[in-house]
């Protein structure tokens, strides 16, 4: 079975040629730059929505940043602004780091666990349906749990960079 396209389209979600693009700067308890790919998506599973922008490398991947909104309600693609990385009434962020392809070792920091302060901002420039530029700068902490049950810092990172995240192409 053959199918052919009349379609000039070569632009939109499901172009493999185009997977966007970020770059990083990561400074405090990790120093690095990292550069990839960007693209954005949204889904719903049991009642829960969700809305992210995620950033990630590949062949090796070194790191994976995700921004995300989280709601029972649904979740309309962000406008051009300026947003508050605070993941009770904003974004929550995630960054992890991924040193020498060891997975099972990756260092993760967020202001999800342990953190409930605003932790810099992400700034929409453009946002339209199939690419949504712009940047950020967020302070964000590795926590763990110690034996009495408080959180313990193990490390913060300052990272700041710029994107142009694409459509998610669909699986």
């Amino acid at each position: 079975m053959t199918s052919t396209s009349c379609s000039d389209d070569s632009s939109g979600p499901g172009d493999l040629d185009d997977l966007g693009e970020a770059s990083m700067n990561v400074s405090g308890d990790i120093n690095t730059n990292h550069s990839g790919q960007a693209d954005f998506w949204s889904m719903q599973f049991s009642g829960i929505n969700t809305w992210e922008i995620h950033m990630n490398d590949f062949n090796p991947q070194t790191f994976s940043l995700t921004f995300m909104l989280t709601s029972m309600e649904a979740i309309e693609r962000p406008e051009a602004g300026t947003y508050e990385l605070d993941e009770l009434d904003g974004f929550s962020v995630i960054y992890e780091y991924i040193d020498d392809q060891d997975f099972e070792n990756a260092r993760e920091f967020s202001n999800v666990f342990c953190d409930d302060s605003e932790n810099g901002t992400l700034t929409i420039s453009s946002s339209s349906d199939s690419e949504i530029r712009g940047s950020f700068n967020t302070t964000i902490s590795e926590y763990d749990i110690d034996n009495s049950g408080q959180c313990v810092n193990l490390g913060t990172v300052n990272i700041s960079g710029n994107f142009r995240a694409t459509q998610r192409i669909p699986l």
